[in-house]
């Protein structure tokens, strides 16, 4: 075998992964690898293989392991993290590629020491959607979503947990929710739908008049109302919420955004202001109702995603 069929991450690595349908071969050192890597750990140290590895030896040259069902791309990303070769973590991956390598980061139960790499890669993702949060699929909302939940990465597990409640509309269902507990998936719709709800609620209730006067009441909620669609471009309260339409962070923004609305019921009657800071209180408290989940929570056998945690702050 020439050097040049090896991708080599540890020069005098003593160990050579032969990894996929593609047979590609990657060079590291079972030391590190059993370092970083809970279950490689445990082959490592199994009678057979260090048998094997005294033959090997003699020999001469590196031990080949065939991991045929593991795929190559996933294995030498996670080779050159067990490495502390940190080159690629000034990229960006992509949510697919990021999703295939958590499955390998949790399959060889090395999340605990590739925490700080995994995070760098999921906030690298995270910095480049935000740039352009309508282009992200929901897809790979969920793939990044997985991603963090087996990296066991809490920070962004929270934050992409958030963007699925307010990036989103219609079905939330996706191939790559499941490897998340169900109950996770159940709290992200009934949070997106809650906070949904009580805008939809709150919005109109604020153009409510307090006059105590016997006068045409109706007539004052309906001109806030038609104030209301006309700065939403709307045709009537509420808008529609289904696939395709604008999701939360679009009415949220629109509610902040909007400037004092006079009503009066008639000339006699002195007329109302709802003013500027009442719905930027109200965008707040409905962004306040968007809060991403708990990593800690979400792992428990029974969690309480309902409320807010208070336990894990530090997430």
């Amino acid at each position: 075998m020439s050097q040049r069929d090896v991708a080599v991450i540890a020069a005098d690595g003593d160990l050579i992964l032969v990894v996929g349908h593609e047979k590609g071969r990657i060079r590291v050192s079972s030391a590190l690898l059993a370092n970083a890597s809970a279950v490689f750990r445990a082959i490592f140290n199994h009678e057979k293989f260090r048998e094997f590895q005294r033959e090997q030896k003699d020999r001469g040259g590196p031990i080949e392991i065939i991991l045929d069902k593991d795929g190559y791309i996933s294995m030498e990303q996670l080779c050159k993290m067990a490495h502390l070769k940190h080159a690629d973590l000034t990229k960006t991956f992509d949510a697919e590629k990021l999703f295939d390598l958590a499955i390998h980061i949790d399959k060889y139960k090395c999340s605990s020491s590739l925490k700080l790499q995994s995070a760098a890669l999921l906030y690298s993702w995270l910095d480049s959607s935000a740039v352009d949060e309508a282009r992200i699929s929901q897809d790979d909302r969920w793939r990044i979503v997985t991603a963090s939940y087996l990296m066991d990465c809490p920070q962004a597990f929270k934050m992409t947990t958030q963007k699925l409640i307010t990036e989103t509309t219609g079905n939330l269902h996706s191939e790559y929710m499941n490897d998340l507990p169900v109950s996770v998936g159940v709290a992200i719709a009934e949070k997106r739908s809650s906070a949904w709800q009580y805008l939809c609620y709150e919005l109109p209730k604020l153009g409510i008049p307090i006059c105590k006067s016997n006068c045409r009441r109706e007539a004052r909620t309906q001109r806030y109302m038609l104030a209301i669609n006309k700065a939403f471009g709307l045709l009537y309260w509420p808008p529609k919420f289904k696939e395709g339409s604008k999701p939360l962070s679009y009415w949220i923004e629109k509610t902040r955004g909007l400037r004092d609305i006079i009503t009066a019921c008639d000339k006699a009657c002195r007329p109302e202001r709802v003013k500027k800071s009442q719905f930027q209180d109200l965008a707040a408290s409905v962004a306040k109702r968007c809060e991403g989940l708990c990593l800690e929570c979400s792992k428990k056998e029974a969690p309480n995603l309902d409320k807010k945690c208070t336990v894990h702050t530090g997430h």
